[in-house]
């Protein structure tokens, strides 16, 4: 060990220690991590065609009136691509404003 000391006494920087713990330990929401998780699974499915398949979901919900499920797919749908998102959000509300 010294011997080690010794070797490393004349550079310009120091060897330290490493930090162990992982770079990407965060402590996700598990809404967000659920979200995450179906997008990844349609991803895979689906390819780079996930975004369309998606929002294909989000406007079957839409159609149906079933919200909670519109929320979710919309929540997903920005997952992928946040300007389609938007676009769906603004058709939703013209949707559900011009039916009130």
């Amino acid at each position: 060990m010294a011997r080690n000391r010794r070797r490393f006494r004349n550079l310009p920087w120091r060897p330290t220690t490493a930090n162990l713990s992982a770079a990407n330990d965060n402590d996700f929401d598990t809404e967000y991590s659920s979200t995450l998780k179906t997008a990844l699974r349609y991803f895979a499915r689906h390819g780079l065609s996930a975004p369309d398949a998606v929002q294909r979901e989000a406007v079957e919900a839409m159609m149906d009136r079933d919200e909670p499920s519109f929320r979710k797919w919309l929540e997903i749908c920005r997952t992928f691509d946040r300007r389609m998102a938007a676009s769906l959000s603004r058709k939703a509300a013209r949707k559900s404003s011009s039916q009130s």
